[in-house]
């Protein structure tokens, strides 16, 4: 993945959570490599799949909000954001690190603002 060999880092990351279904690196890891690649659609489709098999761990909720965002659905992105706040305020430093520039979006700052005055963060 860190060589750009998008394809190739696909397939391995595939093969990882194929064989261990709940490993939420091997997922974490999938999903991060669509997103760069710019396959959101895959993305999307595997953050949903990664929050079945994952019992819905809060950081798949975050990467949902993110590749919502890139696909121009803002509105549910929103919505994805705050549930993962409510559930993992601490896990947003992940969801920024997926796209740093995520805070140009004035919608995510005034999230992250409201949580920040109710002390979450």
């Amino acid at each position: 993945m860190e060589l750009g060999l998008f394809k190739d880092a696909v397939q391995y990351f595939s093969n990882v959570v194929r064989v261990r279904p709940r490993n939420v690196a091997g997922w974490e890891a999938l999903i991060r490599c669509l997103y760069k690649a710019d396959f959101t659609d895959e993305a999307l489709e595997q953050a949903n799949a990664a929050l079945e098999v994952t019992n819905g761990k809060p950081i798949f909720l975050f990467y949902k909000a993110s590749i919502l965002f890139a696909k121009g659905k803002s509105k549910e992105a929103v919505l994805q954001l705050e549930k993962a706040m409510v559930q993992a305020p601490r896990m947003l430093k992940k969801f920024i690190e997926l796209n740093p520039a995520i805070l140009q979006n004035q919608q995510v700052v005034d999230v992250i603002a409201r949580f920040k005055r109710n002390k979450s963060i």
